[in-house]
């Protein structure tokens, strides 16, 4: 009798293994939460947390001064930020990252780049996630390391089986339990050639109402033709059909710091 084949791990739609059966794989979500130490009495983190620690990254990481935002942050959560960027360089979250300015530096960092509005969105966004991190920390958790760890270059989650539609799912509770007017999850489906998928069976999966209008989008690899059995899910905001740069970032930071590790 020969030796019995290990299962194949899915392929995402361009043949790859599949990002989400990676994360399911290499990232430990069974271990549980703890809090982390609050300073002097104060909360690891508050609502403006995304600001004081995007500035953090950007002054500490990205040009090597020490600003106030930096004496802002209690030594022990400092030194807890560079632990997590050590430890998330040979993951998939690298992928976010790039090297610092100032050629002294060497650790990669997140690329941040949003200003103006998006900022403000983003603030928002961040403002409430927060919120949910406090009562939910575990569903946070799940939906923010899962999507730095899966989401393609082109910021979207692809789904290939049951096992990462229950992700989906814990990704679209997420979202709406932010309660954010203007941020919203998308369906897509991926064609080849000429050949348009059905997604019904992916709503059921992922608990969405069938009436729901999906888009679609070439597949990378049209030679793929698994590709018709998948769908993607992508966060985008108002009116627009581009993934949103303002959750990218906010769920990139709260990865990074461990928002979920919130202590009050």
């Amino acid at each position: 009798m020969g030796k019995k084949q290990a299962a194949k791990m899915p392929e995402d739609k361009n043949g790859r293994p599949s990002g989400l059966a990676r994360f399911r794989k290499e990232c430990p979500l069974a271990t549980r939460i703890v809090p982390l130490p609050s300073p002097n009495g104060y909360p690891s983190f508050d609502e403006l947390w995304f600001g004081t620690y995007s500035a953090f990254l950007i002054d500490e990481f990205r040009n090597g001064t020490t600003t106030l935002n930096t004496l802002a942050i209690p030594p022990a959560l400092q030194a807890h930020v560079k632990n997590r960027l050590h430890d998330l360089e040979p993951t998939p979250v690298c992928r976010w990252f790039e090297p610092p300015d100032n050629k002294t530096l060497t650790q990669p960092f997140p690329k941040l780049r949003l200003v103006g509005p998006p900022w403000e969105r983003a603030l928002r966004t961040s403002n409430a996630l927060y919120r949910v991190a406090l009562r939910y920390p575990y569903l946070v958790r799940e939906a923010a390391l899962g999507y730095c760890w899966a989401a393609t270059t082109r910021r979207r989650i692809v789904l290939t089986d049951d096992a990462d539609a229950v992700y989906g799912r814990v990704l679209i509770r997420c979202i709406k339990k932010l309660r954010v007017p203007g941020l919203k999850v998308k369906l897509v489906g991926f064609t080849i050639g000429e050949v348009i998928p059905n997604l019904d069976h992916w709503k059921d999966r992922l608990g969405l109402r069938r009436r729901i209008t999906p888009e679609y989008e070439p597949a990378s690899n049209q030679a793929h033709k698994a590709a018709l059995d998948y769908a993607g899910l992508k966060i985008t905001w108002g009116g627009s059909a581009l993934p949103s740069r303002e959750w990218h970032e906010v769920i990139l930071v709260a990865s990074v710091i461990e928002l979920w590790r919130a202590k009050v």
